[in-house]
């Protein structure tokens, strides 16, 4: 199993975020997100974010989905 961990920004703006996307809710708090079987996306709203076992292809379109949320974003996560 593969762990990626970032602090990407000081703050996500969960709740916009599941607002506007359609995406499968495995646990509310914190934001946990089936990406596909046995994969899947950590959110927590102080700026982390967790891919357990995900592609860095499938990383980046989480990270550009995920943009329009952050809150003072980090240069480089």
């Amino acid at each position: 199993m593969r762990v990626h961990v970032m602090d990407i920004a000081k703050t996500i703006s969960l709740k916009e975020f599941q607002k506007r996307h359609q995406v499968k809710i495995v646990l509310k708090e914190p934001l946990v997100l089936q990406h596909g079987p046995k994969k899947y996306v950590v959110v927590l709203r102080y700026g982390v974010i967790a891919f357990w076992d995900l592609t860095k292809r499938e990383e980046r379109r989480w990270l550009d989905m995920l943009e329009p949320y952050l809150v003072d974003r980090f240069d480089r996560p």
